[in-house]
């Protein structure tokens, strides 16, 4: 027991390595579905969309106790070493957008619009109790919506339209 307060020191540290870990684990879960292979940007940014919303989705106990925790005050700074690289989901759909064409939202705009992106995706997660999910039909239907309006709200052209 005395080794474990070695490494953590409050409940604080225990959610960070929760956290970190379920950030190895989506991060894997992406790299699995084959989103390296996709070279049209567009077309990743759709793969990595539904993707993204099916995992949380899945994870929605999860996404639920941490979001939960992340809107309690923290004392705190951010973490050293805390990952702001492609392999956090913030880092990760900044990277996707400043490889889209024509997309008007560079700089401190892109960090906004990365943010709003991941949070739309947690979306279902967080309020789908009510949508009847559990129907593969609806859940299907709740996906495209929120791909939908996430290209429509950042002016995002796809090639063909469904």
């Amino acid at each position: 027991m005395g080794q474990l307060y070695h490494y953590i020191s409050s409940k604080d540290d225990i959610l960070y390595l929760m956290h970190r870990r379920d950030q190895e684990m989506w991060y894997q879960h992406l790299v699995d579905s084959g989103i390296d292979e996709i070279e049209d940007p567009v077309a990743k940014m759709e793969h990595a969309l539904r993707i993204n919303i099916e995992y949380l989705s899945r994870h929605r106990d999860f996404v639920q106790f941490i979001f939960n925790r992340e809107q309690e005050p923290r004392s705190r700074a951010p973490r050293p070493g805390a990952r702001d690289d492609d392999q956090n989901v913030v880092g990760f759909y900044r990277h996707l957008l400043a490889g889209l064409p024509d997309l008007k939202y560079r700089d401190r705009a892109a960090e906004l619009a990365a943010n709003v992106v991941h949070y739309m995706c947690i979306f279902l997660a967080l309020r789908g109790r009510n949508l009847d999910l559990g129907n593969r039909a609806n859940f299907d239907e709740a996906v495209d919506f929120l791909v939908d309006f996430i290209f429509h709200g950042l002016e995002i052209q796809r090639a063909a339209q469904k």
